[in-house]
């Protein structure tokens, strides 16, 4: 902001800079950790209705690649050789991040689980939902990611 106060005889110019800082919660879709009204299926792999996720749990891990999507990659860190960004994982321990990987967990010829199921493994658990799917440790961690974007918590 710029404060100009003029005088007859001079000028003064005065620059003030604010700054602000925000600290949000991450941005948990408002279902996720609500179990189904369904038993938890026990899988270790399965895909999203229209084939557009799929994911492998195992090794109390969760991976969840996706195929298309409307939102942009953060930029691959140096230390990924690899396929940057395809999806998101988390483990029983750590935080979830982005996958660097040669490889991809979608298959199109895969179980498909339906809207408003879990998916249990190893400690991992993944709500699929008609937003997109959403992984987490038992201790809360995890990601959701859909078409329209995703987040890590």
């Amino acid at each position: 902001m710029t404060v100009t106060v003029t005088a007859p005889s001079r000028t003064l110019v005065e620059t003030i800079t604010r700054t602000v800082t925000v600290t949000e919660a991450p941005d948990v879709p408002a279902a996720a950790h609500l179990p189904s009204r369904y038993p938890a299926l026990a899988l270790a792999r399965f895909a999203t209705p229209g084939g557009n996720i799929g994911c492998t749990l195992s090794g109390g891990s969760a991976r969840c690649d996706i195929a298309r999507r409307m939102w942009t990659l953060p930029k691959q860190p140096r230390g990924c050789r690899l396929d940057w960004g395809q999806g998101l994982q988390v483990r029983v321990t750590g935080p979830a991040g982005f996958v660097c990987a040669g490889d991809s967990v979608l298959d199109p010829s895969g179980l498909v689980v339906p809207n408003g199921r879990d998916v249990e493994h190893d400690s991992v658990i993944c709500q699929i939902r008609q937003v997109g799917v959403t992984c987490f440790a038992k201790d809360g961690h995890g990601f959701s990611l859909s078409r329209s974007g995703y987040t890590t918590f």
